[in-house]
């Protein structure tokens, strides 16, 4: 409910702390509700409204990692961000801490890299590994930025890096 008394901070941290939260939602397969209130009469306190129109600008130029995506393929947690996945496409989405060394290395048995874009240097394969290098003068811990890769089959959900399976 609207609270004329309750202070937002600062518009561009509280967009960036709910483009977190929206992340991490769709990222493990979720919906996400954006709960805002409105005045007793209907309209949207001008804070709210600046945050939201940030959001909707993040999503403008990256709502194809959000939108229609599923759940990260990975099982892991990691410091540099989320991921999710669209039919053939991943996106690493970099809403953490910089990697150390740059790199973001995955676990992808059997697929070929077919193409990439975003703030990297480079992006490969080494054997069952997808290898990421991002510039790091282009990361900016203030901007949440995107990643995608596209692969010659659909992405599916992977198995951990850190699980040895053995058959009877």
């Amino acid at each position: 409910a609207y609270r004329s008394w309750q202070k937002g901070g600062g518009k561009h941290e509280k967009a960036r702390e709910k483009l977190r939260s929206l992340i991490n939602v769709v990222s493990h397969g979720g919906n996400f509700l954006l709960n805002i209130g409105p005045r007793g009469y209907g309209s949207v306190v001008e804070f709210e409204s600046e945050v939201l129109k940030e959001i909707g600008a993040w999503l403008k130029t990256n709502g194809e990692a959000i939108y229609g995506t599923e759940a990260s393929p990975f099982r892991e947690d990691f410091a540099w961000g989320k991921s999710t996945r669209k039919g053939n496409k991943l996106y690493l989405i970099l809403s953490g801490e910089y990697p150390a060394n740059g790199s973001i290395e995955l676990n992808m048995p059997g697929y070929k890299l077919q193409d990439s874009k975003g703030i990297l240097a480079s992006a490969h394969m080494k054997g069952n590994k997808l290898m990421v290098s991002l510039q790091k003068d282009a990361y900016n811990d203030q901007t949440i930025q995107v990643v995608e890769l596209t692969f010659d089959r659909e992405v599916l959900p992977q198995a951990s890096a850190n699980v040895t399976r053995t058959s009877n």
